[in-house]
């Protein structure tokens, strides 16, 4: 039986994975796209100034590289508590 309330994103066990509760906190993450339509996710914040600090810093180390910020919102699947 699953545990109520955890988030789950789409990767592993299967096609999930079940987020840990400091991951379900940081919703706002900076993505490095690489070629192939294929991304990498390099930090992931609890405020989006902080993401945007991130992705700054992140863009004046590698100029060549192009980093992204986006809000990750958490997935509820039917039945699951914690969307109510």
């Amino acid at each position: 039986m699953e545990s109520i309330g955890l988030a789950l994103t789409p990767i592993c066990k299967g096609d999930r994975n079940i987020m840990s509760y400091g991951d379900r906190l940081r919703r706002w993450a900076v993505i490095r796209l690489l070629e192939n339509m294929q991304r990498i996710t390099v930090a992931r914040c609890v405020s989006e100034s902080d993401a945007d600090g991130y992705a700054q810093v992140f863009r004046r180390l590698i100029p060549n590289a192009t980093f992204i910020v986006v809000f990750d919102p958490p997935d509820f699947e039917e039945g699951d508590r914690s969307g109510e």
